[in-house]
């Protein structure tokens, strides 16, 4: 008889076996890391932003503001960031965002995600020095008894991300 090349059926059912194994075990376990980039992604945006306004505020010499926004022209006032922000400079010195005041409008979250402000905070105005009141922001996933990511504005208006406990 000749000598035979390949596989066996048997080696074939085996060796699926063992792949669809792996794969209920890695799948739940990769959904999880995918949820954590997510959240990470969401953080370092809103960081990002408020570390721009204070820059901006610094630089131009004017108050700078990062607020909630859904339509890109307006604050709502809402404590809701999960609707998404917007960055601008007052260069006038109104308080009123005019025409020609540059914007930096971030979109809202996808779904599945909550970002809210704890201490009701629906802006962050920084001052020409690049101070701001002090507030934090919490998001979370639709993963209960989760680990969230929050940021905390301290009275030098620095953004700083971190972990916390406390998503339900």
């Amino acid at each position: 008889m000749k000598n035979a090349h390949g596989f066996t059926l048997v080696e074939l059912m085996v060796t699926l076996t063992v792949i669809a194994i792996l794969a209920t075990v890695a799948v739940p376990s990769f959904t999880n890391t995918i949820k954590d980039n997510r959240m990470v992604a969401q953080i370092n945006r809103l960081a990002g932003s408020l570390a721009i306004a204070r820059s901006d505020a610094i630089r131009f010499g004017r108050e700078a503001t990062v607020c909630v926004s859904s339509d890109q022209a307006t604050c709502t006032g809402e404590t809701n960031w999960e609707l998404g922000w917007m960055v601008w400079v007052d260069l006038n010195g109104n308080n009123l965002m005019d025409a020609g005041e540059e914007r930096q409008f971030v979109e809202g979250m996808p779904g599945g995600m909550t970002f809210t402000s704890n201490t009701g905070t629906s802006e962050f105005v920084y001052s020409t020095q690049g101070t701001a009141a002090s507030g934090t922001l919490e998001l979370c996933d639709d993963r209960t008894a989760e680990t969230g990511r929050q940021v905390r504005v301290s009275s030098t208006g620095r953004p700083n991300t971190d972990t916390f406990n406390g998503c339900s």
